[in-house]
């Protein structure tokens, strides 16, 4: 979880950086990079949220035994969740690079 945030944090100081280079003579660019951070922040907090209440109870995650169950409990789940945080981290480095 913690590279989730890492990320987030990463690009939005690339995003400020554009902004403040860039933007004030290009009105366009100010509002993709806000647009941006919003997206990313949106999603690294949903992601979190999912990665942190994916057992019932949260604890199960780390102690299996304590009695309960995760929606991530079989390899396609798993794959699926990583898979579309990959497709959205290329799409975010992307929409960084085009910003």
């Amino acid at each position: 979880m913690i590279h989730l945030w890492a990320l987030a944090c990463i690009k939005a100081s690339l995003l400020l950086f554009f902004n403040r280079m860039f933007a004030s003579s290009n009105n366009t660019l100010r509002w993709t990079v806000y647009f941006s951070l919003c997206l990313i922040f949106v999603w690294v907090i949903t992601f979190t949220a999912v990665s942190t209440f994916q057992c019932t109870p949260v604890s199960f995650f780390w102690d299996s035994g304590v009695a309960g169950k995760c929606i991530t409990s079989d390899w396609t789940s798993r794959t699926a969740i990583a898979i579309c945080d990959t497709i959205f981290n290329l799409a975010t480095d992307f929409l960084c690079l085009m910003a």
